[in-house]
């Protein structure tokens, strides 16, 4: 077993992903085993036992709205095993497909997973529902600072799930200078110009990139800043390849030279390319880059509402947490999870995101007119 490893409480940082579908091969033996030995435990632990006993209680569907692979293939089975609802996945892209599927009132999720941002527009929308924290009595071992998000002070419409950040990876092969800010790599796409370079999917993660990579406030709304980041966009997108949610299977792959994404995502692709003796390097830029928190949250419309807060309540108990952040490679904000977690990744300040790094990163906070911008800039970027 796995040494100790202390995770900075200072940490106040997730996010979205994709996955090929060799990369659920990479889930270790022990880990398989822990999910494993969690539903046979159930028949020889009492407080195991009378919570499958209670799954009677709950309904027999759980329709989770997530992002491709955002979560231990063996959670969704180890639920049933243990509680009862049998958990269907249904993945989007990008945050903002998430908020459109909610507002056209097509999808009935019992839970969706978004960032910050996504709280407080489908919170305004009157879309989500406050959580009934006698249903969560895991919340204890959520870190303090999570208790204190400023889109949600108290955890009254969401739990966090993960934390990470956004900049550049690249296949050291391939790029031979080691780029220190975001502007570094945007200077190096001319150059590399027969690389395959992949971008992200979202209007507000490509405008809060761009902001960033001109040392602005990712959350400006001023004309000149709008202008200047949409001007650094189009004269990029020659040089972009792909743009989407793809980018663990192509960069599993070998496929993707160059990619504007989040360290979670490079930390899989590496693991995947390592076998082949290739690896990407995920940098923590100099200057300012966004960081971010992804939550769970139940919509209005979710038709299964006790087992959504079971599920939550289960994701906070720190073994589970654990084998989340061990599959999807980014930092848990639950506490008493340093042994379970894997040395590599409670070791590596891309994911462990360093007290000095950090407090020069940015939180995204869009207004209404933000994201009316972003969407301008986006469609302008793609057309370019």
């Amino acid at each position: 077993m796995n040494k100790p490893i202390d995770i900075p409480a200072e940490i106040n940082v997730l996010a979205p992903e994709n996955r090929a579908d060799e990369i659920a091969g990479e889930i270790s033996r022990r880990q398989f085993l822990a999910a494993a030995g969690v539903g046979a435990a159930a028949l020889a632990v009492p407080g195991l036992a009378s919570a499958a006993r209670r799954a009677a209680a709950l309904e027999s569907k759980l329709l989770i709205g997530n992002y491709l692979n955002y979560a231990a293939p063996s959670d969704y089975t180890t639920f049933t095993k243990l509680f009862g609802p049998k958990v269907t996945v249904s993945t989007y892209s990008s945050s903002q497909e998430m908020v459109a599927k909610l507002r056209a009132g097509g999808s009935a999720y019992d839970i969706v997973v978004g960032g910050g941002s996504e709280v407080i527009i489908l919170r305004s929308l009157g879309l989500i529902q406050k959580l009934d924290h006698s249903k969560l009595p895991n919340l204890k071992y959520l870190r303090p600072d999570m208790h204190k998000t400023p889109y949600d002070p108290g955890n009254v419409y969401s739990v966090p799930k993960s934390v990470g950040m956004l900049s550049f990876w690249y296949r050291p092969a391939v790029v031979k200078e080691r780029p220190k800010t975001l502007m570094d790599m945007f200077k190096l796409l001319p150059k590399y110009k027969s690389a395959r370079v992949n971008f992200l999917d979202g209007a507000k993660e490509t405008l809060d990139m761009a902001l960033c990579t001109l040392g602005r406030n990712l959350n400006s709304t001023k004309p000149q800043d709008i202008a200047d980041a949409k001007k650094l966009l189009i004269a990029a997108k020659p040089y972009v390849d792909t743009i989407g949610g793809n980018a663990i299977e192509l960069g599993s792959r070998g496929q993707i030279d160059i990619c504007l994404g989040f360290n979670g995502d490079a930390k899989v692709v590496n693991r995947a390319l390592q076998k082949h003796g290739d690896r990407v390097i995920f940098f923590l830029p100099q200057g300012t880059t966004e960081y971010f928190i992804d939550n769970w949250i139940v919509p209005n419309a979710a038709k299964d509402p006790d087992a959504a807060h079971k599920w939550i309540d289960w994701m906070c108990t720190p073994t589970v947490a654990a084998r989340e952040m061990n599959f999807i490679g980014y930092l848990s904000p639950i506490t008493g999870i340093e042994k379970y977690v894997t040395k590599d990744l409670a070791n590596d300040p891309t994911i462990n995101i360093p007290a000095k790094d950090l407090a020069r990163y940015q939180t995204s906070h869009p207004s209404p007119k933000f994201l009316q911008l972003a969407n301008q800039v986006y469609d302008a970027f793609k057309a370019a």
